[in-house]
């Protein structure tokens, strides 16, 4: 599955155990109505929201998880989602001076034609 939003919290990674690592990161979606939605990161994917920053348009892809648990006390069961996020690619940056592909991105107003003479006025 893949989903498209904007990174809004990026949190520190958590050891639950010796062989087990979670981090989680929230995300936006645009449009009339956004919505709040929780990824996690796990083990060796942890990092991988280290190339990114608060702002950046990603896409998202990810595995929706579920499991049943039962209170041991009440024997209530509950059912428990998560989205464990395995891939993310940037769409578009946050950080000014920067587009997906991570090349300058210049107005064209601002940007200067070669041939012009740069002397400076001053």
């Amino acid at each position: 599955m893949e989903f498209e939003g904007r990174i809004d919290y990026v949190g520190e990674v958590q050891q639950i155990s010796e062989k087990f690592a979670k981090r989680e990161i929230w995300t936006t979606t645009s449009g009339d109505y956004p919505q709040s939605i929780n990824f996690q990161l796990v083990n060796d994917k942890c990092d991988l929201i280290d190339a990114f920053n608060l702002g950046d348009q990603v896409r998202i892809f990810f595995n929706l998880r579920g499991r049943k648990w039962t209170n041991p006390t009440t024997n209530e069961e509950k059912c428990f989602n998560t989205l464990d996020a395995w891939k993310i690619e940037l769409i578009e940056s946050a950080i000014v001076g920067n587009n997906a592909a991570g090349a300058e991105s210049i107005p064209p107003s601002l940007q200067l034609d070669e041939e012009e003479n740069d002397d400076l006025p001053f």
